[in-house]
């Protein structure tokens, strides 16, 4: 049991105290404008995990905003960088992770976050996908003439492989903090 130990040097005493309690990670995967930042946020904030934006690192890793990604390096470059982060980018435990859009295009990465974690396909009508990301510009989608049948499509192709996931959970009428708890109640049930 001296694995699971930490010992912390107080005032000159050694004090032994338990690790905290290994909990399995939550991936939000969905496409653009779902709600996954926002919700994972939320999750990390109410169980006191490390919160994960993979957009945020990609963009960090390859020092270009989320457009220049998808127009400098491609769909091949961009699936080899999910890979590498879902292999060694973020700890096996107590944490959430929003899943960039486009991982759940994949199924290999959906097979492999279910490995590690629960899964919630955050969902909502392509109307109501667009209408959220409107306001922001640096959507790689937008810099598309016909932004709203794109995203018709990466919805239902999405939908189509987010059936693999723990859960679906329909955003359409739902506040961010209304996902949050849906998705507390049913990791916490699953954790019993």
């Amino acid at each position: 049991m001296m694995g699971s130990m930490k010992t912390n040097i107080t005032r000159g005493f050694f004090t032994k105290r338990k690790s905290p309690p290994q909990s399995p990670n939550i991936y939000l995967i969905g496409i653009m404008g779902s709600g996954k930042s926002t919700v994972g946020r939320l999750l990390a904030e109410r169980l006191n995990f490390f919160f994960i934006d993979m957009d945020r690192e990609l963009e960090m890793h390859t020092g270009l905003p989320l457009i220049g990604i998808h127009s400098s390096l491609g769909t091949r470059k961009i699936q080899q960088l999910h890979m590498n982060f879902l292999k060694n980018g973020h700890p096996p435990s107590n944490c959430i992770v929003a899943c960039s859009g486009g991982l759940a295009a994949r199924s290999e990465h959906i097979a492999r976050i279910r490995n590690k974690g629960m899964v919630f396909f955050l969902t909502a009508s392509p109307n109501t996908l667009l209408a959220r990301i409107r306001n922001h510009p640096k959507r790689p989608i937008l810099a598309q003439p016909d932004a709203l049948e794109r995203v018709r499509k990466l919805s239902n192709h999405s939908h189509s492989l987010g059936i693999r996931a723990t859960k679906i959970i329909d955003t359409e009428n739902l506040s961010s903090r209304e996902v949050a708890e849906s998705i507390l109640t049913i990791y916490r049930q699953t954790e019993k």
